[in-house]
């Protein structure tokens, strides 16, 4: 079946494969899930997959969450809450650049809300159901230099980018932040900081991160905060 579907007994399902392009991963420091939406190249719609993703996230429902490790089986791993959607660019199968659906799942012990952390419940209080797009407070031009305005330079990019960080740091600064605000991490901050690095690593103390490839060849580029977000530090 499709990566997002629901079982015989009509309970929503997402899978994790380890060595699918989708790339799903972990909130730092949380242990919560980064859930890439349904489609593999264009545009993610909402449609199918997707569209029983927005369902439940409105409707405050768990789903399961199974996970196959590379060379293993796939496994439920956990029931999960979605406390926040997403949509940000990305590239697809086909190489190209697109929108994605991102969707936060925090891990909770069973499907009954009364065995939910504090955390989790605070996340789903403070989510109001809709889809955050961050695709509008940066731009495609933002991550790659050759989709830019030729008349635009690094400068100005860089300029555009610590601008949009700004603002979007004092809009989160006017609310009670929640765990999943805490760790999402401002995608116009990130791009700022790759434009100012030139892709390379900015510690005085790194052994060779610059050097470090995925294995799709592409550099290893983490932006980490000065004080971490754990120890209180500012996203």
């Amino acid at each position: 079946m499709a990566g997002i579907g629901c079982l015989a007994d009509s309970i929503l399902s997402v899978f994790s494969d380890g060595k699918s392009p989708y790339g799903d991963g972990r909130l730092p420091d949380t242990g919560w899930i980064a859930y890439l939406g349904d489609g593999l190249s264009g545009d993610q719609r909402i449609t199918n997959g997707n569209e029983l993703m927005a369902e439940y996230q409105s409707a405050g429902r768990p789903l399961r969450y199974w996970h196959k490790p590379l060379q293993k089986q796939f496994s439920f791993e956990t029931w999960a809450a979605i406390v926040q959607r997403r949509m940000h660019w990305g590239v697809g199968a086909d190489g190209e650049w697109r929108r994605e659906f991102l969707s936060i799942l925090a891990p909770v012990p069973s499907p009954e809300r009364e065995s939910w952390t504090q955390d989790v419940v605070e996340a789903l209080e403070a989510d109001t159901g809709a889809l955050h797009d961050d695709t509008d407070s940066y731009r495609l031009g933002d991550l790659d230099p050759e989709a830019r305005d030729t008349t635009e330079t690094d400068e100005d990019a860089y300029k555009h980018l610590a601008k949009a960080a700004e603002a979007n740091a004092k809009r989160e600064q006017s609310k009670k932040p929640s765990l999943v605000d805490r760790f999402i991490r401002d995608p116009s901050a990130r791009a700022a900081v790759i434009h100012r690095s030139g892709g390379n690593c900015e510690s005085p103390q790194c052994a060779g991160r610059p050097k470090e490839r995925t294995s799709a060849g592409e550099p290893i580029l983490q932006v980490d905060h000065v004080q971490d977000l754990a120890k209180g530090g500012a996203g």
